[in-house]
């Protein structure tokens, strides 16, 4: 197998996870944090996905760890690795999920079986969402007021030719289409 030519250099500028940690620590080094995450983000994961079995509780919570390492990089002591301290972070947080799921009697509904998901469909109301009712009210109320401007413009047309051709609408005079217009817009026809 053939290695890239300076692969042994490169190695020699790649800085440990205690050297990164270490520049975290005394100088708040961002470009070095980051480096670790990268490192760590995709293993870390893992870990909590295995604990968990829930993939996007397990993404949360390495997520959650590397904010606990940012956070707590002060009390980090170098005489260990940095890998073993990350590692105990992330356990002590996927076993206090654990125990909380435990105390919550709290299950994920990606595993439950057809018994399961049958027995919670008794709870969901037979109704629409109140978020989807209000919409088909508004909508409702729209499609109203769209025809009553069509009735009211008919009503104008009628009021229009019974009042030019003196013509009797609806087997009542002109004067009668103007008033009933009246009343309904609340305008005069000129």
């Amino acid at each position: 197998m053939r290695t890239a030519p300076f692969a042994s250099l490169r190695s020699l500028f790649v800085i440990t996870d205690e050297q990164a940690m270490w520049r975290v620590q005394t100088q708040d080094d961002e470009t070095a944090f980051a480096q670790l995450v990268r490192r760590w983000e995709g293993p870390i994961q893992r870990l909590c996905l295995r604990m968990t079995g829930d993939l996007h509780r397990g993404e949360d919570l390495a997520q959650e760890a590397f904010t606990r390492v940012f956070a707590k990089r002060k009390e980090y002591q170098p005489n260990g690795k940095f890998s073993t301290w990350l590692w105990r972070i992330a356990l002590n947080l996927c076993y206090d999920e654990l125990r909380r799921r435990q105390r919550r009697e709290e299950t994920s509904l990606d595993g439950m079986c057809g018994e399961a998901m049958a027995a919670l469909e008794a709870f969901v109301a037979p109704e629409p969402a109140p978020d989807k009712s209000l919409v088909k009210q508004e909508r409702s109320e729209l499609v109203r007021k769209a025809l009553r401007g069509f009735e009211v413009s008919r009503d104008r047309r009628r009021a229009g030719r019974a009042g030019r051709n003196g013509e009797v609408a609806h087997g009542r005079g002109a004067d009668s289409n103007e008033q009933d217009f009246e009343a309904d817009t609340g305008s005069r026809i000129s």
